[in-house]
């Protein structure tokens, strides 16, 4: 089968290019490599021959849709997005041209192609706040709270009309906060690289928001199904269990700490840059969910980390083994929460589960396990 997916060089785009790759595709590219790299396609190039072509293209151009009637691929994985929220709050213009504009530049591509299917990835976002709620059914209201949120909501709606109106075949995939090895955003990846570099991890907010992770495999897998199924359906692609950021702070320091043994990282060939100096402690989370209070170390009286004395590895520098066993009393620092981000969003995946035969088999701890395993062995390379 022919294929096209736009956003190929991405986190998510790259890893679904290699699943299809695997199972006997030929996969068009389109990227315009913003922020997504040619280094998460290494591997796929130097494997694949002539099955994989990269084409380096903005989809807000009519190129892309030229492109996609020229090469007539059977479906078209459409991925390339905005998916920052603090840039869909400074600049909407910008996220709606991204979003919207061009999604419906490839909507004229697939029409013009005679392309099977277009599969579409869409953001929990657009539900906007599920506090005090069960995991969110697709059936759920709509409030998005974001440009961002609302972006993708109308995405949804444009693909709706263009089903009842030109027959366009479409799955959109509503995804939880997808993470894995390759990430460069999104709050795992960033504190996996904290705790290895042994700095001190930020929350936004008071840490007590919670968020539905999905492991990267599971998510390629639910986009390599929806193919052959879920035609004319928004489908959640999530895990359905919350998680707050204070419960996988420590979870992440003791996987981390974990690895440190298992791999048996020698201290004195993995350097990393020094840890910052520690905030003034301050007191922990307090039980109630109301006004943000400072996350800190331990309570008042705790006094904070000695520094790592300065050793065989010169003179203000310190190790990963360092680093990681210092996590725990690191703690987390606080900043200002996000505005337009909900506290809480758990989706219900069972309508997936039953269209397309998926279901999340990847656990939070094993999914940050690889995670922070990749982030070590980075370090060590």
């Amino acid at each position: 089968m022919h294929t096209l997916v736009t956003g190929g060089a991405g986190f998510v785009g790259a890893a679904l290019v290699e699943r299809l790759l695997a199972e006997g595709h030929t996969v068009d590219v389109v990227d315009n490599l913003s922020t997504g790299s040619l280094f998460n396609l290494a591997d796929a190039r130097a494997s694949a021959g002539r099955d994989l072509t990269f084409h380096q293209l903005d989809v807000r151009s009519t190129d892309v849709a030229e492109l996609i009637a020229r090469r007539q691929p059977e479906v078209v994985w459409h991925l390339a997005a905005q998916t920052d929220l603090d840039s869909s709050v400074t600049s909407p213009t910008a996220d709606a041209l991204v979003n919207i504009v061009a999604t419906l530049m490839v909507v004229e591509g697939v029409r013009a192609a005679g392309t099977r299917k277009m599969i579409v990835t869409s953001s929990a976002a657009v539900y906007g706040e599920l506090a005090g709620e069960p995991p969110a059914p697709e059936s759920r209201g709509r409030r998005p709270l974001s440009p961002h949120g609302i972006a993708k909501h109308a995405v949804d709606a444009y693909l709706v009309a263009a089903a009842s109106l030109d027959g366009l075949v479409f799955t959109s995939l509503v995804l939880g906060t997808v993470y894995g090895p390759r990430a460069t955003g999104g709050v795992i990846a960033a504190w996996a690289d904290c705790l290895v570099g042994g700095r001190a991890c930020t929350v936004f907010g008071d840490g007590r928001q919670t968020r539905d992770f999905v492991y990267i495999d599971d998510v390629v897998d639910a986009l390599a199904r929806a193919a052959d199924a879920g035609d004319g359906m928004m489908l959640n692609v999530s895990t359905g269990q919350p998680t707050a950021l204070v419960e996988l702070h420590p979870l992440m320091v003791g996987l981390a700490a974990k690895l440190v043994v298992e791999l048996g990282l020698p201290e004195e060939e993995v350097e990393v840059a020094p840890p910052a100096v520690a905030d003034p402690p301050t007191p922990l989370l307090t039980p109630d969910v109301g006004a943000p209070t400072p996350v800190g170390p331990g309570p008042p009286d705790a006094t904070p980390p000695a520094p790592e004395a300065p050793g065989a590895l010169g003179e203000g520098r310190t190790s990963v083994v360092a680093a990681v066993r210092r996590g725990p009393a690191l703690g987390l620092r606080q900043a200002a929460a996000r505005p337009a981000e909900p506290r809480h969003v758990t989706l219900d995946p069972a309508r997936a589960a039953a269209e397309l035969g998926w279901r999340p088999w990847t656990s939070l701890p094993e999914g940050i396990e690889a995670v922070l395993r990749a982030a070590m062995l980075a370090r060590l390379s």
